[in-house]
Parts: structure tokens; C-alpha cells; sequence
């Protein structure tokens, strides 16, 4: 499996997989995927947190799930 064949070439200890979400918070059917892919690499997945993939080789790998609302177009307007 090649999932940190970049992170290695760098000479990284850890990669991260990380997914921000802006769907409905807890109702968002790609979380369902999310959890069937890290069920994949042997380890289950939360929402705000970051979980150890079970992945051969010396680089750790952490998949995260992250939901965030969208900017309100008011707040994108205030950081300019």
C-alpha cells in the first residue's frame, strides 16, 4: 500500500488525511464512505477527531473528519 509513499519522500514521521466537510453536520452520507474506507485500513473513525490507520510502513497515518459550516457571505465580506 503507497497511502504515505509522499510523506516518506519527505522524510515525515506522520501523514494526515484529513476531511473538512461543509455538509449538514451528522447528516452527511459521505461520512458513511469515510468510516467504510477507514474500516479499510483498520481503524474506526469520529467525527472531530483523529484516528491511527493500521498502514504498513514507517509512516503513521491519521484520518480525520472535520464538519465546519459554511461562511455566511457577511463573514467572508469581514475578512477583507
Amino acid at each position: 500500500m503507497e497511502d504515505t509513499s509522499e510523506a516518506q519522500r519527505f522524510g515525515a514521521a506522520i501523514a494526515v488525511l484529513l476531511v473538512q466537510s461543509f455538509g449538514q453536520q451528522g447528516d452527511d452520507p459521505s461520512f458513511a464512505d469515510f468510516q467504510a474506507f477507514a474500516t479499510l485500513l483498520g481503524t474506526p473513525v469520529a467525527s472531530g477527531h483523529l484516528a491511527d490507520a493500521k498502514v504498513p510502513g514507517q509512516v503513521r497515518l491519521l484520518l480525520g473528519w472535520l464538519e465546519c459550516k459554511p461562511a455566511t457571505d457577511p463573514a467572508v465580506a469581514a475578512t477583507v
